[in-house]
């Protein structure tokens, strides 16, 4: 998931009396912070930021604004925040729950005056459901806390499909404008003979229907495989797969902000020459690695017996990676598609 955060446009002057390299090491914390898992929420009227951005050194400077340009096409929102209108712990609170903002960084003295930090030293305090804190304890807060152990944590065999999407996946889906989803089981496990695959149909419904509220979600593809003919527990010819597929999504796109849905499929005998082995899905430029793919999503009874297929480890392992590598790929699989056959869209 990702945080969505405010930042008082004065909050920095907690470490203006600070060394050169302990401020700078502030910054680029914060900085990391909102790349990797955070929305940036600024005020409609920028006069504000962009003073507080002109009061940083050259080098500093040109950090923020290169963040904050990169991100604004898809992590940044513009809400009408008035800092002066925060003179209690409610006020705080309000604006946390009316713009959906987990975490608010103040300017020490407000943090002081509304009770919310007692001194320098104090990392954070909640105020509804918000954390509080100061521009020094940006990268230490709770909620920061529990997204690297999330990102770092094997999925356990208790935790369901929903759970996953709630406290891994939906925030990224949120905030990004195109989802890829590269698994070479996915599609070929929907023809199971015996209790196929739902982990696909699963994520795609939540990808499609999930939260409309602030969703940016423009396109989504799946990159996988169909049996050739070397599987006698498949009916997975590819006229068959296309057929479940339109039959799956056959109306659900009318009143999603997902436009189309891009298929790319292999034949199984092409994808175990081209080194189609591992699986992740990627929003954007934020790739998430799953050790053993689309099988996270599927009923905890089936996980437990599913078969063990050559060269799957039994961990199930969320990390993050770069985008550029699996951009490489994805277009090298994509590229091994024969015709149209094997290259389909739904669309609205």
């Amino acid at each position: 998931m990702l945080v969505q955060f405010a930042i008082e446009p004065e909050a920095h002057t907690a470490v203006e009396d600070r060394g050169p390299a302990e401020k700078k090491g502030y910054i680029n914390r914060l900085l990391d912070f909102w790349r990797d898992h955070g929305v940036l929420v600024v005020p409609k009227a920028r006069a504000g930021w962009e003073d507080w951005v002109s009061k940083l050194d050259q080098k500093q400077r040109d950090s923020l604004m290169g963040a904050y340009k990169s991100a604004q096409k898809y992590r940044r929102r513009h809400c009408d925040i008035c800092w002066n209108e925060l003179q209690s712990p409610a006020d705080v609170s309000r604006y946390a729950d009316q713009l959906d903002i987990g975490m608010i960084i103040l300017e020490p003295t407000r943090a002081m005056e509304l009770g919310l930090s007692s001194s320098m030293d104090d990392p954070c305090a909640h105020c509804g459901r918000a954390e509080i804190t100061l521009w020094q304890f940006a990268s230490d807060t709770c909620e920061l806390v529990r997204l690297r152990e999330l990102s770092q944590e094997d999925i356990k065999q208790k935790d369901t499909p929903q759970a996953i999407w709630e406290n891994r996946l939906r925030g990224y889906a949120q905030h990004s404008q195109r989802a890829v989803i590269v698994d070479r089981w996915a599609v070929r496990d929907l023809s199971l003979t015996h209790e196929p695959s739902v982990a696909l149909p699963f994520l795609l419904s939540r990808l499609i229907d999930g939260d409309r509220k602030n969703r940016k979600l423009l396109s989504v593809s799946v990159i996988s495989t169909y049996d050739d003919g070397s599987n006698p527990d498949l009916d997975n010819s590819l006229e068959k797969v296309k057929s479940k597929i339109e039959d799956m999504l056959s109306g659900k796109l009318s009143n999603s902000s997902v436009k189309k849905i891009d298929f790319y499929l292999l034949a199984d005998s092409t994808a175990s020459q081209l080194d189609f082995h591992d699986r992740w899905i990627r929003f954007d430029d934020n790739v998430i690695e799953i050790g053993r793919g689309l099988e996270i999503l599927e009923p905890m009874h089936y996980r437990r017996r599913v078969r063990r297929r050559e060269g799957v480890g039994s961990s199930m392992y969320l990390r993050r990676s770069g985008a550029d590598t699996r951009k490489d790929h994805e277009r090298k699989l994509q590229g091994s598609c024969k015709g149209r056959n094997e290259h389909f869209t739904i669309s609205k």
